[in-house]
């Protein structure tokens, strides 16, 4: 009780700036719902009565979760929601048919009419989001939750006090726990969240093979190098190598994890006289994915699938900073 109790004493602490941060950066991103959404205001829904709503936190998230819902929207009426204006574009993009909202600020003033608006009987979350209230008002009002493809940071067993209890009260309020592996199953356990809830499913991102696989029967592998997924200082430890294969005519595609590093990395490269261009701007006037002699920026959302099954040489970033390594196993595909 003691821990609730001082989750909410920090939530109303925090709230001015919270609330301030979201009016501007609404209006930043000219996007009203941004801050009406995260306050529990929903409305022009196009589904009136949704049975099921799934959670993403951002692109990644939405992009993993997107073979699931291409198979139970068959059965279901679905809502999507999001954390960011990435998620949300690129939801909108893949099942237009949906509505696609944010996710409330954990505040019950804020998630009560939230989950009135939208009328839902149960929720996916995709990977492990813990919100202390939404979990509890759902459990109370008799909202089924259910986590796939279930991970959390390792950091978190050897965390604060705090932190652990609000995790574990929050996660033995679900229905269900689907971890992606058993080494993730371990970790829920390590937390004492209750094993009766807890089922290892394997990993959904590897969901997408069979359709991955369809595609490459068709696709011949072109002769240019992806530096994938790309972190600070990934570009400038592979100046000498990107210098070298622009000069034997191999093209170079970059997509930084962040596609806000898109305008620093072209910054970087311009200044040292390498040719440069923003695939945002360079697919409207080419067919082709990239330039013989110079370097494209993937700075547009969705398409790095497609250039991964194209790519002769891969290279998958991450490996050199704070951050670590990403999904090596997805060129693999």
């Amino acid at each position: 009780m003691i821990y609730k109790i001082i989750y909410k004493v920090l939530l109303l602490a925090i709230f001015p700036i919270v609330f301030i941060y979201l009016i501007f950066y609404s209006m930043y991103l000219k996007d009203i719902n941004l801050l009406l959404n995260r306050i529990g205001y929903i409305s022009n829904l196009k589904n009136k009565k949704n049975i099921l709503c799934v959670h993403c936190a951002s692109l990644g998230e939405i992009n993993g979760v997107k073979y699931l819902i291409k198979k139970i929207k068959k059965n279901n009426t679905i809502i999507i929601s999001t954390n960011t204006i990435s998620g949300k574009k690129r939801a909108q993009e893949l099942f237009p048919e949906f509505d696609v909202i944010y996710f409330p600020l954990d505040y019950k003033i804020f998630i009560a009419p939230w989950l009135n608006s939208i009328k839902i009987k149960n929720i996916l979350i995709y990977e492990t989001e813990i919100w202390p209230n939404f979990y509890d008002l759902c459990d109370k009002i008799n909202v089924k939750i259910g986590v796939i493809n279930a991970r959390f940071s390792k950091k978190i067993l050897y965390g604060n006090k705090i932190t652990i209890n609000l995790y574990r009260q929050s996660l033995n309020k679900c229905s269900f726990i689907l971890c992606k592996s058993n080494y993730e199953k371990n970790k829920y356990l390590g937390l004492k969240v209750n094993k009766n809830l807890l089922f290892h499913l394997g990993n959904l991102k590897y969901s997408c093979f069979e359709e991955i696989e369809e595609k490459n029967k068709n696709c011949n592998k072109k002769n240019f190098f992806l530096m994938a997924s790309t972190h600070q200082p990934d570009e400038e430890i592979f100046k000498s190598s990107i210098t070298y294969l622009i000069e034997k005519k191999v093209p170079i595609v970059i997509a930084p994890r962040h596609i806000d590093r898109a305008n620093e990395i072209i910054k970087y490269f311009t200044d040292l006289n390498i040719k440069i261009k923003a695939y945002s701007e360079y697919s409207i006037h080419s067919n082709e994915k990239y330039i013989v002699d110079g370097i494209i920026i993937l700075d547009t959302f969705g398409d790095l699938i497609d250039f991964y099954n194209e790519a002769k040489f891969v290279y998958v970033g991450g490996g050199f900073s704070d951050r670590g390594v990403q999904n090596i196993l997805e060129p693999a595909a």
